[in-house]
């Protein structure tokens, strides 16, 4: 059986049991439980492209006087990363991580959607302690 973007979507949120706040179409939040509370995950799903990217937003936003030095240790930490990335937003000092997933076309999986949603919470939690550091 092939799968749409928003079906293989559809079935990973009733297999885990996640209730979805639609933002709008394509744009999706979700609270995900985790042993250090819940998570807000983003996902913002593009049928065209036949891909999703996934955002975890830090709590807390990097000062102006500190962005260049973040965006440096941010860009080392993405280094040789496989899958996923931090990212500086310049003008505020939001936080982000995101991970993503592309079917080159062909029909979506629920197992890829599901990794990508677990990438981002593991990448978030490892990077956490240089977050969290950044904003203080």
């Amino acid at each position: 059986m092939s799968l749409t973007l928003q079906s293989a979507f559809a079935l990973l949120l009733t297999h885990e049991g996640l209730q979805p706040e639609p933002i709008n179409e394509n744009l999706i939040r979700l609270s995900i439980p985790t042993p250090d509370g819940p998570v807000r995950l983003s996902v913002l799903l593009n049928p065209e492209a036949g891909a999703a990217a996934m955002y975890t937003v830090h709590p807390a936003k990097v000062s102006a006087e500190r962005r260049v030095e973040a965006a440096v240790l941010i860009a080392q930490f993405n280094y040789g990363l496989m899958a996923g990335a931090l990212e500086l937003d310049d003008e505020d000092g939001e936080l982000r991580v995101r991970t993503g997933v592309d079917f080159g076309g062909g029909p979506a999986t629920v197992q890829a959607m599901s990794r990508a949603m677990e990438l981002n919470l593991g990448l978030r939690e490892a990077a956490t302690p240089l977050l969290t550091a950044l904003c203080g």
